[in-house]
C-alpha cells in the first residue's frame, strides 16, 4: 500500500502534464502582432493600457520606469515634443507552448528634439516581454531597448556583395522549383518564414506557415496544380537583409477529365534574412499573364 500511495501522485502529475493545453502558437503570433500594432497607435496618443499594472520600461541610458502610472507620465511628456516620431519594425515574435508568455523583438527609429530644438533620431533594437493576463489578454510586462551604431565608424561593417546575394537568391528560387517538383513538401515549407503571407489569385489570403502547410497538403495527392518557377531578377536592400525577386511561373492542372490547363503567371516574392543569415520568403504574390507567343 505504501508503494501504491507513493506512485499514485506521480502518475497523477504526469497525466495532468500530458493533458496540459497547448495553444496554436502561429495564431497567437498573429494576434500579438495585431495587439502590438494597436498598442503603438494608442501610445502615441498617451494611452498605455497595453502595459500591465506592474509593467516596466527600461529605456537606454535612463533609470527604470516602473508601473503603468509612471509609464503614462513619461509617455505624456514624450508625445508633447514637437519633433516626436517613432517607427517600429517587428523582427520576431515567439510564444510559449502554454500560451501565457511571449516576446517581441523589434527595431525602432525614435526621434525627439535635441538641446537646440532640432530633431535627433535614435535607431536601436528592443524587446517587449508580454504575459497573458486573466480576463483581459496580453499585456506588456517589460520593454527594454538599446541603441545601434550611428555610423560605420562605430562598428566595422562588412560590405554587402549585392551581385553575389542576388545570384544566391535566384539560385534559391531555382532550388524552390526543384523541391516543389520533387514532392518533398516538408522541405518546401522550409523556404517560408513562420509569419509568411501568400496571396494566390482567386483564393483567400494564406497567413503563416501553419496555413501554408495545410494549403500544400491539400494538393499533395496530385489533385492540385504543379508549378515551374523561373527567377528573372533579384533586388537586394543596401544592408543585405531584405530583397525581392521578380519571377514567372507556369501552373499546370489536370482536370477530372484528364485535360491539362496551363496558366502563365507574373510573380513577386519578398525575402528577409533570419537571425542565422538564411533567406526566408515572407511574402509571395502573383497574377496571370498571357502565354508567350510561340
Amino acid at each position: 500500500m505504501k508503494n501504491l500511495m507513493l506512485t499514485f501522485p506521480t502518475v497523477l502529475v504526469l497525466t495532468l502534464s500530458a493533458c496540459a493545453p497547448q495553444v496554436d502558437t502561429e495564431a497567437e503570433r498573429a494576434a500579438i502582432r495585431t495587439f502590438h500594432d494597436e498598442c503603438l497607435s494608442a501610445q502615441i496618443t498617451g494611452d498605455v493600457e497595453c502595459f500591465a499594472e506592474d509593467g516596466q520600461m527600461l529605456p537606454n541610458e535612463f533609470p527604470p520606469i516602473k508601473g503603468k502610472g509612471a509609464i503614462a507620465e513619461i509617455v505624456a511628456q514624450i508625445i508633447e515634443d514637437p519633433n516626436f516620431a517613432v517607427a517600429h519594425d517587428i523582427i520576431d515574435i515567439d510564444v510559449s507552448h502554454s500560451g501565457d508568455l511571449a516576446y517581441i523583438h523589434y527595431a525602432y527609429n525614435f526621434t525627439m528634439s535635441d538641446p537646440e530644438g532640432n530633431p535627433a533620431t535614435e535607431r536601436g533594437n528592443a524587446i517587449y516581454i508580454l504575459k497573458r493576463q486573466p480576463h483581459i489578454g496580453w499585456r506588456y510586462l517589460l520593454d527594454l531597448s538599446n541603441r545601434v551604431a550611428e555610423d560605420v565608424s562605430d562598428i566595422e561593417k562588412e560590405a554587402v556583395d549585392h551581385e553575389a546575394e542576388a545570384q544566391a537568391l535566384m539560385e534559391l528560387s531555382r532550388e524552390w522549383s526543384r523541391v516543389a517538383s520533387s514532392g518533398d513538401f516538408e522541405a518546401l515549407l522550409d523556404f517560408w518564414s513562420d509569419d509568411a503571407v501568400v496571396l494566390i489569385p482567386k483564393h483567400p489570403v494564406i497567413e503563416g506557415k501553419r496555413a501554408i502547410r495545410a494549403h500544400i497538403a491539400a494538393g499533395a495527392d496530385g489533385s492540385g496544380p504543379s508549378y515551374t518557377w523561373e527567377p528573372l531578377s533579384a533586388h537586394i536592400s543596401d544592408n543585405g537583409d531584405m530583397a525581392y525577386l521578380i519571377e514567372r511561373n507556369i501552373e499546370e492542372l489536370i482536370d477530372s477529365d484528364g485535360n491539362k490547363a496551363v496558366t502563365h503567371n507574373k510573380v513577386v516574392t519578398i525575402w528577409r534574412k533570419n537571425s542565422q543569415g538564411r533567406w526566408k520568403n515572407v511574402v509571395e504574390i502573383w497574377n496571370e499573364t498571357p502565354a508567350p507567343a510561340d
